[in-house]
């Protein structure tokens, strides 16, 4: 009876449900900072996080001239659009009668055809009836690009491009080990635990995750 006991309690722990609990020793809650989930198999154990940065994307915001887009009008601009991505220069051509809504849809058809790992999203403010196109790195792409207008004599204001952020990788530190990710999700550096981070820690600080 003892022994099956035993074998009862050890099989129960193993399939037990894990929940990982975060604190810190800053002020406020330790989950402003990141939360923590494991799977059952996960051992229990306590460890110390520390966010140092965050994963920004790549991404930049497209206008002519250095202003918004009109809604619905045409551009009345030629040339083409030149984006180096990866050591790789794609060219986008705008005519006359495009709109920022058509130049949108050609840089996704360019970004989609060759995989780059891109994305133009058409961002409309219905209050000045003006629009921008953001191009933007998918989540967990490294890729930075470089921006190029070539009017080619097509004449017209030129297209421009305001506010590139470059890429930045996440960066975390666990029980005072380094660890990098593309996005602010950090799988498996712990056996069966997935860490997201939301803000960074200040000098001083730190989280706690216990597996329980």
């Amino acid at each position: 009876k003892g022994n099956l006991e035993k074998l009862n309690n050890k099989t129960h722990d193993i399939y037990s449900t894990r929940f990982a609990e975060v604190s810190t020793n800053d002020t406020g809650n330790g989950e402003e900072y990141l939360n923590a989930t494991a799977v059952n198999s996960t051992t229990k154990s306590a460890f110390e996080v520390k966010v140092d940065q965050l994963a920004k994307p790549t991404k930049g915001i497209l206008g002519i001239n250095n202003t918004a887009f009109n809604i619905d009008e045409n551009l009345n601009t030629a040339g083409h659009i030149r984006l180096t991505i990866d050591g790789n220069t794609h060219e986008v051509e705008v005519v006359n009668d495009d709109t920022a809504s058509s130049v949108s849809q050609k840089l996704n058809t360019t970004f989609k055809n060759n995989n780059l790992g891109f994305e133009a999203i058409l961002i409309t403010d219905y209050r000045t009836s003006t629009q921008r196109i953001e191009i933007k790195a998918k989540e967990g792409e490294a890729n930075n690009f470089v921006f190029a207008w070539n009017d080619g004599g097509g004449g017209g204001n030129p297209i421009t491009l305001e506010n590139h952020q470059a890429f930045q990788e996440a960066r975390i530190h666990v029980d005072g080990v380094e660890v990098t990710s593309n996005t602010n999700k950090f799988e498996n550096v712990v056996p069966g635990v997935t860490i997201n981070v939301t803000k960074v820690n200040q000098a001083d600080s730190n989280q706690t995750v216990q597996i329980k």
